[in-house]
C-alpha cells in the first residue's frame, strides 16, 4: 500500500512538473506574441490612435455636457473635434470602428445643431 501511494505521488509530481512546463510554454508563446505585436508599426499606429481618438471623446464628453450653452469657443472646440474623429475613422482600416465613429459624429452633430436652434430660440424669445 505504501508503496502504490510512493508510485501515485511521484506520477502525480512527474506530471504536474509536465502540465506546469506546458502552462509556461504557452505564457512564453503569449508574451513572445505580444512581444512581436508591439514591435509593430502598424499596431503601434493603432494604439495612437486610439490614444488620441480617447482623448477627443473625453473633451467632447465636457464640452457636449451642457446642451444650454452659448460659448461659441465651446462650439468649435467640438467641431474641431468630431472633425478630428471623422478623419480617424475614414482612415482606419477597421471598418466596423469607421462607421461607428461615423455615427457618433452625426449624433453630436446633430446635438450640436439641436443646441444652436435652442440658443437662438432662447436668445430671440428671452422669458417676460
Amino acid at each position: 500500500m505504501e508503496e502504490q501511494l510512493i508510485d501515485f505521488t511521484a506520477k502525480a509530481t512527474s506530471r504536474s512538473k509536465k502540465y506546469f512546463r506546458m502552462g509556461r510554454q504557452v505564457v512564453m508563446q503569449k508574451l513572445g506574441k505580444a512581444q512581436k505585436l508591439e514591435e509593430d508599426p502598424q499596431f503601434r499606429t493603432h494604439v495612437s490612435e486610439f490614444r488620441s481618438m480617447n482623448t477627443v471623446m473625453q473633451t467632447l464628453a465636457k464640452n457636449v455636457s451642457s446642451v444650454s450653452s452659448t460659448n461659441v469657443a465651446v462650439g468649435c472646440a467640438e467641431a474641431n473635434c468630431i472633425e478630428q474623429m471623422r478623419a480617424i475613422g475614414r482612415k482606419h482600416p477597421n471598418t466596423h470602428l469607421a462607421s461607428t465613429l461615423e455615427t457618433v459624429c452625426e449624433a453630436l452633430t446633430e446635438i450640436q445643431e439641436y443646441r444652436e436652434e435652442y440658443t437662438s430660440h432662447v436668445r430671440d424669445n428671452p422669458a417676460k
